[in-house]
């Protein structure tokens, strides 16, 4: 399955679905979405010069997902317009122990023009310096679904769970971002 290569390609990059603003025509209908920049925290300097600062985290252990498809704006040297999305799925991640953790999502509708191929999941130790995220690529296989990710023994415990919804063609829903319920 292609979804493996899909955390390098950008929404406005894939072959999805693109419309003008506008009613008529398809994806009219859904709302137009962006998401502002995380805020990131104080940027720290380590020994060796190298410099890094983390997005803050997130305040709740639950996020809810969007109602239906979403259009999201675009630009490329052709032109600006609207690329249709996944629903962002809603999120909830619960530690089974100090470095698994189970996350569970969902989708209140997921219509045709819009859906999924897949979800890529993550975990990460957010505010350690270094730590990237451990992300799996899931199938979709429905409304509701869950993934138990293991991250490694030489970072912190995984404080943070990601998930983002993925067409065949690349498009990428929002992100949801909650924290790991211990």
């Amino acid at each position: 399955m292609l979804l493996g290569s899909l955390v390098l390609v950008g929404a406005a990059c894939g072959a999805s679905e693109r419309v003008r603003d506008g009613g008529g025509e398809a994806g009219g209908g859904y709302p137009v979405v962006t998401d502002p920049p995380p805020a990131y925290g104080e940027t720290v300097t380590e020994p060796s010069g190298a410099t890094s600062s983390r997005p803050l985290k997130p305040t709740e252990y639950e996020a809810r997902p969007s109602a239906s498809c979403e259009r999201q704006p675009y630009r490329s040297t052709s032109g600006d317009g609207l690329l249709v999305v996944p629903p962002r799925p809603g999120l909830a991640a619960t530690a089974v122990s100090t470095r698994t953790v189970e996350l569970s999502w969902r989708f209140d509708e997921v219509p045709s023009d819009c859906r999924p191929a897949g979800l890529l999941v993550s975990v990460v130790a957010n505010d350690a310096p270094g730590a990237t995220p451990t992300t799996v690529s899931v199938p979709y296989a429905g409304t509701t679904g869950s993934a138990t990710l293991d991250y490694p023994d030489f970072l912190p415990p995984p404080d943070v769970a990601l998930a983002t919804a993925v067409t065949e063609e690349g498009a990428r829903s929002r992100t949801a971002r909650v924290l790991i319920r211990r």
